[in-house]
Order: C-alpha cells, then sequence, then structure tokens
C-alpha cells in the first residue's frame, strides 16, 4: 500500500505549480533604444537586481508590488509595474481530484483525490508558485528628452 501512496503522491505533484514553475519567475524585457539598465524593486527575495536590455529579469511570483524601471541616458526613465494574479497551474491541482474520484469505488477516490490536491495547493500556496507576474515580456520605447530653448 505504501508503494502505491508514494507514486500517487508523486503523481499528483506533477500538476502542482511548484514542480511545474517554481517560486520565481522569468521575465523579458527590452527596449529601443538597446542596452538601457533595468532595475526591479520590491521584487521579492532571489529576484534579479540589475540588468541591461535585452535581457531576463527574475522575479518572486510572491511579489506584490514589482516594478522595472528602465533608465537610459538623454531619455524618460520608463517605469512598470507587474501584476500579480493566480496561475492556470494552480488550478491543476483539482484535476488531479477530479480524475481520481471517477472510477470504482468514488467515495474512497474521492477522499484520495481531496488529500493529494490538498497537498499540490498547499505546497503551490507555501511556495508561492500559484501566483504569476504579468506582463512575462516588457518592451519600452523611451522618448528623448530635448530642452525647452528659451526665445
Amino acid at each position: 500500500m505504501r508503494p502505491l501512496v508514494a507514486a500517487l503522491l508523486l503523481l499528483t505533484l506533477t500538476a502542482c505549480a511548484t514542480v511545474q514553475h517554481g517560486p520565481v519567475q522569468r521575465i523579458v524585457v527590452d527596449s529601443d533604444p538597446q542596452d538601457a539598465l533595468v532595475r526591479t524593486s520590491e521584487c521579492g527575495p532571489g529576484a534579479t537586481k540589475e540588468v541591461r536590455t535585452p535581457g531576463v529579469v527574475w522575479v518572486s511570483r510572491r511579489a506584490e508590488r514589482c516594478t522595472l524601471t528602465f533608465l537610459k541616458r538623454d531619455h524618460y526613465t520608463e517605469r512598470v509595474t507587474l501584476e500579480r494574479k493566480v496561475a492556470e497551474e494552480y488550478f491543476e491541482n483539482a484535476g488531479v481530484a477530479a480524475e481520481m474520484c471517477c472510477d470504482g469505488d468514488w467515495l474512497g477516490w474521492l477522499v484520495l483525490g481531496g488529500l493529494f490536491a490538498g497537498t499540490g495547493f498547499a505546497l503551490d500556496t507555501a511556495t508561492g508558485a500559484m501566483f504569476e507576474q504579468d506582463p512575462s515580456e516588457v518592451f519600452v520605447s523611451f522618448e528623448p528628452v530635448t530642452e525647452q530653448q528659451e526665445p
């Protein structure tokens, strides 16, 4: 019985967002003109601090107010705030319970499916993998700073 339970647990965790994409997210950044400096703020532990475009920043999926600041000499600064939302992969945990409950002894499978799906939900919630940051690709077109001439 233990090998069966271990196999089922392993199978159910493959639907888990933690296993599928982890607690940090890759955000592709680029700009026109390129070679801009991108700084992150409030993007959680393990987040990339600075990178040049084109590049990739890593941010915590758990971060609530992650902001990317794009800086380029002689151009206006651009800021993009990412929006945290619940990832689709998080809901795949419920699909595992639904699949398990539909054969034979439905009550037993429902309880077992609920237990394993609950494990996936709990793990995703604890690691922050239940979230995703949007957008996952950020492109900024800089506007040059122009000095106003006095008459």
